[in-house]
């Protein structure tokens, strides 16, 4: 039980981070996000802010960042300077890989942690000197 929760919490903080990245770009072009999901729904627990609903979700394996204007097929449509489809090619380039660009500064970040408070292993190769030759084995005799 505790490593299935164990990686539902890391899975969490890697789709938290990975929808983050998505998210903090949208905001920044100017693209109005409508929802910032944690697990997919039904919804548990959520409140609206602004323009934006965040909430999480009973099924915890992923996430979401629902945009205005994400999807080219949708019928309202507007042309909006703040929906997604009415950005240039270039921003919405950047709002997609923004998601796995923190996942790879996550990364970093977490290895770097790992160094600076446990540090790296040292080991040190200055004595080639044997410790024991066990009395009449093959070392012993060929000396």
């Amino acid at each position: 039980m505790t490593t299935l929760v164990a990686t539902i919490f890391v899975l969490g903080i890697l789709i938290f981070f990975h929808e983050l990245g998505h998210f903090l770009v949208a905001k920044k072009s100017g693209i109005r996000v409508e929802k910032f999901s944690l697990g997919f729904p039904p919804k548990m627990i959520g409140k609206k802010v602004g323009d934006t609903e965040y909430c999480i979700s009973w099924i915890p394996l992923g996430g979401y960042v629902k945009m205005s204007g994400e999807d080219p097929d949708e019928t309202k449509l507007e042309g909006k300077p703040w929906e997604f489809m009415s950005k240039p090619v270039g921003i919405r380039a950047l709002v997609i890989a923004a998601g796995p660009l923190m996942n790879f500064i996550l990364a970093i970040f977490i290895f770097w942690g790992i160094i600076f408070f446990k540090g790296m292993q040292e080991t040190h190769y200055e004595s080639t000197q044997v410790g024991l030759v066990e009395t009449g084995g093959p070392a012993d005799e060929a000396e």
